[in-house]
């Protein structure tokens, strides 16, 4: 079975045929340059580029869209807070007062977060996950950092297989979720047992791996080239970030 993650990497594209390296190179380049970003105009242009980078990857939208969508919930909720918060010229609409300038700040915030969402998910997840932690360490991202990154992913399916227990456990003793005092009881205690035996699953695992000899680092057989292709690719997407930067700084000092 594929892991979450490679879901998308098995399909052929122009994506899936960059080098590893360029690519999270590549992506860097354009999410720091959508964080510098200050104005809608060049916001809306950033998703536009995201998406196309979701096509040119041949990518399922609706798995795309699923993946988008925790990230969505919170930036909702952020968007929210902000229109009904911040100071300003207030419009009443749907019972609540909302600021003028929220609503600008939320939707700005949520073209940038789009925007690096879906690039993430086009670049990164049309390689395989072992070629990322690979290609982040030929990067020279630090060893610690990317040890993290792979254990967490890994480990992720091990904390989920025990919250089902957990839940099955509690279904068959006759649990219904009820929003009322006893049953947050109840799920305080069953988070403090998943935490629990979560580390101790952790503590044995960490244990058994250093038995195996584990030094902290991951081997890989992956061999390396670069190509023109690569670097012209990396050049293309780098430039449009940098265009997209040089037009909003115009804007924002016009």
């Amino acid at each position: 079975m594929k892991l979450d993650l490679d879901k998308f990497a098995h399909i052929d594209s122009p994506l899936r045929r960059w080098d590893a390296r360029w690519k999270l190179a590549a992506a860097a380049v354009f999410v720091t340059a959508v964080i510098l970003l200050r104005t809608a105009q060049t916001a809306v242009p950033a998703v536009v580029l995201a998406g196309a980078l979701v096509l040119l990857g041949r990518m399922p939208l609706r798995e795309v869209l699923h993946r988008v969508k925790p990230a969505a919930v919170v930036v909702g909720v952020v968007v929210m807070v902000l229109a009904i918060t911040a100071p300003g010229e207030r419009v009443a609409w749907a019972g609540l007062s909302w600021s003028r300038g929220g609503l600008a700040a939320g939707g700005l915030v949520a073209a940038k977060a789009l925007a690096v969402v879906l690039a993430l998910v086009a670049l990164v997840s049309s390689s395989p996950t072992r070629q990322i932690w690979a290609a982040m360490r030929r990067l020279h991202v630090p060893a610690g950092l990317v040890q993290v990154f792979h254990l967490a992913y890994r480990y992720v399916f091990v904390i989920q297989s025990e919250s089902r227990a957990v839940q099955t456990a509690m279904r068959a003793r006759g649990y219904r979720a009820k929003l009322n005092p006893h049953n947050l009881s109840v799920l305080g205690n069953v988070v403090g047992m998943l935490l629990i035996r979560s580390t101790e699953r952790a503590e044995r695992v960490y244990l058994a791996m250093q038995a195996r000899g584990f030094d902290g680092s991951f081997p890989t057989l992956e061999e390396w080239r670069t190509r023109g292709s690569d670097i012209i690719k990396f050049v293309l997407l780098a430039g449009a970030s940098a265009a997209l930067v040089a037009v909003d700084f115009g804007l924002a000092s016009a």
